[in-house]
């Protein structure tokens, strides 16, 4: 797979990637600091690359955009350090795999993936429907995993995808 750092990812975690036979770069390496996050999905949609980051704006961008691709994997963790990142990173490749390549929304917090499909597709609300409830039919599935003390991937219980 091919993945794309933002500016706060830090060059460790891309190291990982590539030693698990990744093709990860920093965004440094193709633009300038102070890209903004619409040329960082433009680049990394261009040259088929998943976006790594902390920013929830990127995948609002790419929610908004009506676009497939690139998938967006946002870190909403308590601990930002490179071997938290990198132990998120192997649960969620050994959770998702190829399912990365089709174009996702991922959230990974502390202890679940949250994955939505792209395009999100956006319908008109109506009446008596909270503005944060998804439409009817739209597919929404939550990925639990505990992480033990000592970091090790629990071994993940069987669940219903859910709607949030």
């Amino acid at each position: 797979m091919r993945f794309l750092g933002d500016i706060p990812i830090g060059r460790v975690t891309l190291t990982h990637l590539t030693s698990l036979g990744h093709d990860a770069i920093h965004v440094s390496a193709r633009l300038p600091p102070t890209a903004k996050d619409s040329e960082i999905i433009h680049l990394a949609a261009t040259e088929q690359r998943i976006v790594l980051c902390f920013d929830l704006g990127m995948a609002e961008l790419v929610a908004l955009s009506g676009l497939k691709l690139p998938t967006v994997i946002t870190f909403r963790t308590t601990r930002r350090k490179a071997e938290h990142i990198n132990r998120h990173m192997d649960i969620l490749l050994a959770e998702l795999g190829d399912e990365l390549l089709t174009g996702l929304l991922v959230t990974v917090e502390d202890l679940r993936l949250r994955v939505r499909p792209l395009p999100i597709i956006s319908m008109p609300r109506r009446r008596n429907r909270p503005a944060h409830r998804p439409p009817a039919g739209a597919l929404i599935f939550v990925v639990m995993v505990a992480i033990t003390s000592n970091g090790d991937r629990a071994i993940p219980q069987p669940h219903d995808r859910t709607s949030d």
